[in-house]
């Protein structure tokens, strides 16, 4: 996660939701989803500048406790300046660091919007919710539908297009060879390979009313290239690259993006009531 820990990266994810609309989009749909009457304490899991706390914090009582979490300093610090959410409290670690600080059985609502699929170990994310959760607590989180075998909306034209626009681009920047694209994956243990057993998981870690929605959409490919150059996701598609010919790529990227169609998105939203 040290790739996003840096002012840099916190200013140009912080471009990207100003453009696009869709990770606010996302977290409203969440937050409706999870949140009830009577929710007191309420964690925002990977929350990163406050996008997805936001929304949180307008659809909560006045009296609920925020806590917004991410191990990034840096992205939870560009968001205390700028957000300006009265009531939340920003806690840098991650979901085990907050364990120990919450007593067990404490937490009402754990939503983690555009950030479960960073976690390494599913299994343990899994285990520190069900210990901090109160009966009857909620845990929702939204994840790509390609982390889970759904590829459908990857192998449309508009895909495909932009999918070999970043190929050229990588191509000449490891100056030629034949390198095929990959969307950049940050976690070391993989996620079940289909929605039913994504939710089967989450039943065998004992919570019910175990819900999936697909959430679809479109981006510019212009935004989906601000997302390929945002710097811990350029180290990933151009891994060894220096930092010059990197940013040399996202421009090439972003100038090619502005002759192509919209690409087609497609996201799962999870969520599960924990019963003791």
């Amino acid at each position: 996660m040290d790739a996003w820990n840096h002012q840099n990266t916190a200013k140009a994810y912080a471009r990207l939701t100003q453009t696009c609309p869709f990770y606010s989009e996302l977290a409203v749909t969440l937050a409706e989803h999870l949140l009830q009457p009577g929710d007191r304490f309420i964690v925002d899991l990977g929350a990163g500048i406050g996008v997805s706390t936001a929304p949180l914090r307008r659809a909560a009582s006045i009296e609920a406790d925020i806590w917004a979490v991410d191990p990034a300093d840096a992205m939870l610090s560009y968001g205390r300046e700028n957000e300006n959410l009265h009531g939340v409290r920003w806690f840098c670690g991650d979901i085990e660091a907050l364990a120990v600080h919450r007593p067990r059985k404490s937490v009402d609502v754990i939503s983690c919007s555009a950030a479960t699929w960073l976690k390494s170990d599913f299994e343990a994310f899994l285990g520190h919710a069900v210990r901090m959760l109160s009966p009857n607590g909620r845990l929702g989180f939204t994840l790509p539908a390609e982390y889970v075998g759904e590829i459908e909306h990857l192998l449309c034209p508009e895909s495909i297009a932009f999918s070999r626009a970043v190929n050229q681009v990588r191509s000449a920047a490891y100056g030629g060879g034949d390198r095929l694209d990959e969307s950049p994956n940050f976690g070391s243990k993989p996620l079940p390979s289909s929605i039913d057993g994504l939710e089967d998981r989450m039943i065998f870690s004992g919570f019910s009313k175990v819900q999936s929605h697909v959430f679809e959409a479109s981006w510019t490919a212009y935004d989906r290239a601000l997302w390929y150059s945002l710097p811990p996701v350029l180290n990933r598609w151009l891994n060894g690259c220096s930092n010059d010919v990197q940013e040399k790529a996202a421009r090439d990227l972003r100038a090619r993006a502005q002759e192509l169609p919209p690409v087609p998105v497609r996201w799962v939203l999870v969520s599960g009531t924990f019963i003791e």
